[in-house]
């Protein structure tokens, strides 16, 4: 009896990010930084997930610019996360 494995496009990003950044982050605060990076957050709100699921901030920007955000956005969390 084969296995069915679940082939949802949503999950193969999740999957290519934990095999990614997995000895640097918790698959459960990457997943929920993952999913926050997925709305429309605003630096403050990303900010403050990384400071709460004790992501650090350069682990962070290399996962939002594996997720496609912009080199603006990150610099604009680096300095929410310092406020």
């Amino acid at each position: 009896m084969a296995v069915n494995f679940p082939t949802h496009s949503s999950v193969t990003p999740q999957i290519d990010l934990f095999a990614q950044f997995g000895d640097e982050v918790q698959q459960g605060a990457l997943d929920s930084f993952y999913q926050l990076l997925q709305g429309n957050p605003t630096p403050g709100q990303v900010a403050a997930a990384v400071a709460q699921l004790g992501i650090s901030l350069e682990t962070a920007a290399k996962i939002m610019s594996a997720c496609g955000k912009t080199k603006d956005f990150i610099e604009n969390v680096y300095q929410a996360a310092r406020m």
